[in-house]
């Protein structure tokens, strides 16, 4: 075989390797990609700024202005592609009883979405930039007294915990939680991620006044799964 044939020779198997390479990426490069290139989502919670914001509202109507605070969640995408359809969702929330610091299943529900500052139920998460998502508020609730013909009643402005998902019994309303201390799993959902990613946050509120929150009253952190209690563990 002469030199010539053995070039040709190599240059043919060169360009027969390079066909079946475009054809494995044309049948199979979205695949691969999904597997190597993906998004790599990061949540993060925390009791000061920029995770709790104070707002005041003034209504036209009315001469008092109207004061709450948000509990947001930051949701970061660190990964190489976007997160197509990103959803943030909970279904179930636990409360710690305050005798033996143990949690119970408070209430449950059908999976619901939280909104996206632009209050957009999905989205979707580009890179390396930060989305934030209210997760819960501290805003007024208003107790009554007096239930007989001899007492007036008489109504006080509370301000209690509320979880920023829509009360299913009351449209246009937040679900209330109250006092206490109290354990949500948030579970991320995106097109572009195989299985749901659940993180869980534990938010404390003991107070009547927003004035007073400081950190005897109230805070918010994420817990790890090995810190889970056995009952919640149970639910999951």
């Amino acid at each position: 075989m002469t030199d010539f044939e053995k070039y040709s020779l190599i240059v043919s198997g060169a360009a027969a390797i390079g066909t079946i390479i475009l054809a494995v990426i044309a049948i199979f490069g979205n695949w691969l990609k999904r597997l190597f290139i993906k998004p790599k989502i990061e949540m993060v919670i925390d009791s000061c700024k920029p995770y709790v914001e104070l707002v005041k509202e003034s209504n036209p109507n009315e001469s008092d202005e109207t004061s709450y605070k948000k509990v947001h969640l930051k949701i970061t995408n660190k990964g190489r592609q976007t997160a197509i359809n990103s959803q943030v969702l909970v279904e179930k929330i636990f409360k710690k009883r305050e005798e033996n610091q143990t949690y119970f299943l408070y209430k449950s529900f059908i999976p619901s979405n939280f909104l996206w500052v632009d209050e957009d139920k999905s989205k979707p998460i580009t890179t390396s930039i930060s989305h934030f998502i209210e997760v819960s508020r501290i805003q007024k609730y208003q107790e009554f007294s007096g239930n007989d013909d001899s007492t007036p009643s008489r109504n006080r402005d509370l301000y209690r915990l509320w979880i920023s998902v829509e009360n299913s019994a009351i449209k246009g309303s937040y679900l209330l939680l109250g006092k206490g201390t109290f354990l949500m799993p948030i579970i991320f959902y995106s097109d572009s991620i195989k299985n749901p990613h659940t993180i869980f946050i534990e938010i404390f509120w003991n107070s009547d006044n927003l004035s007073e929150m400081n950190e005897s009253n109230f805070y918010v952190k994420l817990l790890k799964r090995n810190e889970l209690t056995n009952e919640v563990k149970a639910e999951l």
